[in-house]
This record gives structure tokens, sequence and C-alpha cells, in this order.
């Protein structure tokens, strides 16, 4: 999937490549997303039993700022798995929002040249694994009053054979 962009810092193109919403048992496999705003995947609104796997998200087009490079974002959903992944040039690569609870798992993935953190990001999500992750920096904290009132960014959350600063 390939969105067309007038240059690094466009705004006025594809934003997402791939959205589920209120979906029960599905998956993506094998998909490389090419310069979106957002990401290549966003799960959401209470999304259930779904699989991401041998994907990648690279060289998003957009401003460097906050709601955007999402690549393989996780939102008010659970039981799912993200495996086997890649992004290059994301914001918050391996992410999930607010009411997550989980259980959700991101396996084998790897986030080149990121501009920010891997992690749970806001609203107090819970039940992650990230197991064999590795960007330049991965979090799980309280981000106080960071954009909208972040606060705790999550809760029983398990890094696990991780590379990156924590």
């Amino acid at each position: 999937l390939e969105s067309s962009y007038a240059g690094e810092t466009d705004e006025a193109h594809g934003w997402k490549g791939i959205v589920f919403k209120g979906v029960k048992d599905g998956w993506v496999r094998q998909v490389t997303g090419l310069y979106f705003g957002y990401g290549l995947v966003s799960i959401q609104s209470w999304s259930s039993y779904v699989t991401v796997e041998d994907s990648a998200m690279l060289d998003h087009k957009s401003v460097i700022t906050g709601s955007r490079r999402y690549s393989f974002n996780i939102d008010d959903s659970d039981y799912l798995l993200f495996q086997r992944l890649l992004t290059r040039r994301g914001r918050h690569d391996f992410v999930s929002g607010s009411l997550t609870p989980g259980p959700n798992a991101f396996v084998d993935c790897r986030a080149l040249y990121a501009h920010s953190d891997i992690g749970p990001h806001h609203r107090y999500a819970t039940g992650q694994l990230y197991d064999n992750v590795r960007g330049d920096e991965i979090n799980v904290q309280n981000r106080e009053s960071s954009g909208t009132g972040h606060g705790w960014a999550g809760a029983q959350v398990m890094l696990w054979n991780t590379v990156g600063d924590v």
C-alpha cells in the first residue's frame, strides 16, 4: 500500500493504510505500507482476536508531532498479536492508546530511526507483552499531562528480551 504525497511534511494524503473497527477474528499478513501520515494498521473500537504479521510501515510523510506516525496502533481492543514487524522513521511505532485492556502482544518487532518511544502511550493500557522488540527507546511511564492529559500509560506490561533505552 502506498500513499502519494507532495513533500516530507505533507498532511493532505493517505493517513492510515488499514483500520479495523469492531472486528472479531481478523488478520493482516505480508503488507508493506509506504508514506502514510499516521500508520499502516490501526485496530480500534473493541476489535478482538486479530493477528498482524510479517508487515512493515516505512518512511511516514507528515509533520513530526502528536497524533502522527503511530505505525502499528491499538486502541480500545484486546486479544491482539503483532509479530515480525518492521518500521522506519515512525514516531510511536508499536503503541497502544486509552482503554486497551489486553492481553495484547508485540513479538519480534524492529523500529528503525524512530522519532519517539515504543510502548503504551496513554490512559492506562494493561496486559501487554513486548517480546524481542527492538528500537531506540521503550517506555512504560507516567506521562503526566503530556498532550491530552495522558497520565499513566500502562500497567501489567512485560518487556522481555527488548533492546532499547528503557
